[in-house]
């Protein structure tokens, strides 16, 4: 994708070089834009200022050498957003609805959930003829109340406090 959008800089040398490989997969995004390697990319250091083309990074730690996490590119920041569920409500922590574009097997959400009619996924269709790949959904993520920085993330608006992970469980980086 990026290859695509940025041609002159975004080459296979490019991601060989800084990346160690020509695609690299979600943990290498995560770990070379933490350890600020890279050029081209500059950090998003508040949920609150992320733009659509944004892309955010999140490494699963799983110790598995394909599925290693996620990237998603920020379609649009919805705006905050209060579950009904004081469970998915953090003190000290503001959450937001942030539409995101990706390449999935796994959509966001599960159709007629909760608030899932405002915050669906693409790849939903009726619960039951749905479909993977690329398309759009939303990811809800938390931000400091004093910092503004990324605290923790659930995969969808109907996801359990069990799937909502840290940045310590699951280490998040956003650039632009």
């Amino acid at each position: 994708m990026l290859g695509r959008i940025y041609p002159s800089w975004a080459t296979v040398e490019f991601f060989q070089t800084y990346f160690t490989r020509s695609s690299p997969l979600a943990r290498d995004y995560q770990q070379v834009w933490a350890a600020g390697t890279a050029p081209h990319f500059q950090p998003v250091s508040q949920v609150s200022q992320l733009q659509p083309g944004d892309l955010i990074a999140i490494d699963y730690q799983n110790g598995q050498q394909t599925n290693t996490g996620h990237v998603v590119m920020v379609r649009r920041l919805k705006g905050t957003y209060t579950s009904p569920s004081s469970t998915l409500n953090f003190p000290g922590e503001t959450q937001y609805a942030v539409e995101v574009v990706d390449c999935t097997s796994d959509p966001h959400g599960v159709y007629g959930i909760g608030d899932y009619f405002a915050f669906p996924d693409a790849r939903i269709v009726d619960g039951v003829n749905d479909r993977q790949g690329a398309g759009f959904g939303h990811i809800m993520c938390y931000a400091s109340q004093a910092t503004g920085a990324f605290t923790q993330y659930r995969w969808s608006v109907n996801t359990s406090s069990t799937g909502t992970y840290t940045v310590t469980q699951r280490p998040i980086q956003q650039y632009e």
